[in-house]
This record gives C-alpha cells, structure tokens and sequence, in this order.
C-alpha cells in the first residue's frame, strides 16, 4: 500500500484554486474547482482509497473515502487561512 503524501505541493495547489475561485463560494464548489484544475491528483486521492479498501477488506481503514478527503482538506486550508489572516491583524 501506498504511504507519504497523497497531494504533492498541497499548499500551492490550493493557492491556486483559491486564486481561480470567485470572491464568494462554499467549500463543495472549491473542491470541485480542485477536481476541475487537477484531474491527476483527485485521482491519486481516489487511487489511494481504492488501495485501502482492497488491502482491509471486512475491516476499517483511517482514509476517508475520496470525497470527504478532499473536503477535509478544503477545511484544514481554510482553517489555516483563517487563523494566518487573524495573527496577521495588530
């Protein structure tokens, strides 16, 4: 089974599709939009969930399947934004 980072240069990845997204979205539009912008690495995503389920068949495996992966990771980046621009502010 696969191991290490699913998303290589995450960060500037999601930089880049928030940088493409229009001043207002939800979280569901932003990973589509990341779906739309990098079809290799959404299918990594779903690759590696696939690799889960058949190497633990009958048992539960810690990945979330390839959907709520990508929207934890719109969560984590958001979070992290919010929580930069907010030590930012004097």
């Amino acid at each position: 089974m696969p191991k290490g980072q699913i998303i290589l240069k995450k960060k500037e990845k999601l930089e880049a599709v928030k940088a493409a997204m229009p001043f207002k979205y939800v979280n569901e539009d932003f990973a589509a939009k990341f779906q739309q912008m990098y079809p290799d690495d959404w299918s990594k995503i779903v690759k590696r969930f696939e690799s889960h389920e058949s190497n633990n068949k009958g048992k539960g495996h810690p990945m979330a399947e390839p959907w709520k992966y990508l929207m934890n990771v719109v969560k984590v980046f958001h979070a992290a934004a919010a929580k930069n621009k907010k030590a930012a502010k004097p």
